[in-house]
Parts: structure tokens; sequence; C-alpha cells
């Protein structure tokens, strides 16, 4: 399986496949309370207000 970001992509995409691109997001807290398998801080920040 992996915990890299190409195994992440390969889950997204399996389940895009499945359901469908327009059913699938991504979604988390990236202030560090949690572990993520690559380095986030390149992701950019989005915020619906």
């Amino acid at each position: 399986m992996g915990t890299d970001a190409a195994a992440t992509a390969n889950r997204i995409r399996y389940v895009a496949d499945k359901i469908g691109v327009d059913k699938v997001a991504l979604g988390s807290d990236f202030d560090g309370a949690i572990g993520t398998h690559f380095d986030v801080s390149g992701l950019a920040v989005n915020c619906l207000c």
C-alpha cells in the first residue's frame, strides 16, 4: 500500500473511479496536530468566508 504521496494519490483515484470525481473531497487540519505522509507546507490555503 505505502504511506507516501503517491500512495495517497492512488487511493484518492480509486475512490474517484468508484463514486465519481465530483464526490471526492480532501480535508484536514494541517496545523501539526496530526501526522501526514508527505510535506503539506506547499499546499494552497483555501478559505470559504
